[in-house]
């Protein structure tokens, strides 16, 4: 039996089984798209998170006066708080200074902690 120029083409049983395939791949390739989204926005939470305590931890280091300094405090959805190590100086020695920033509703997200020591001069 030879083909006429109507045989040509696809049945609808081979165009409903093509359709099916792709929306299974397709279909396992959302959750990969999902996730990236979710890392992108976890990504820029975290360079905030960076950028807060790299400031509040220069801050520290510009004002000479520890104590007019406030020690804890919130920006955005962030919360940071500045220690330093010894709480006194009456003297030349090192200090330890630390800055935390940790999410203020998302407990997920791992603090940031920045820790930098420097010479006071008492």
């Amino acid at each position: 039996m030879t083909k006429t120029s109507e045989d040509c083409g696809f049945t609808l049983l081979e165009v409903v089984v093509a359709i099916a395939i792709l929306a299974i791949a397709f279909g396992s390739l959302f959750p990969i798209f999902g996730s990236g989204l979710g890392r992108i926005k976890s990504s820029d939470e975290r360079f905030f998170a960076v950028a807060l305590a790299e400031s509040k931890l220069r801050e520290l280091l510009v004002i000479k006066n520890w104590n007019d300094l406030p020690q804890s405090g919130e920006e955005a959805d962030w919360q940071w708080m500045l220690t330093r190590t010894p709480d006194s100086v009456e003297k030349a020695g090192p200090l330890l200074l630390q800055v935390e920033v940790a999410h203020k509703t998302n407990r997920w997200v791992k603090p940031i902690i920045f820790n930098r020591t420097v010479w006071d001069n008492g």
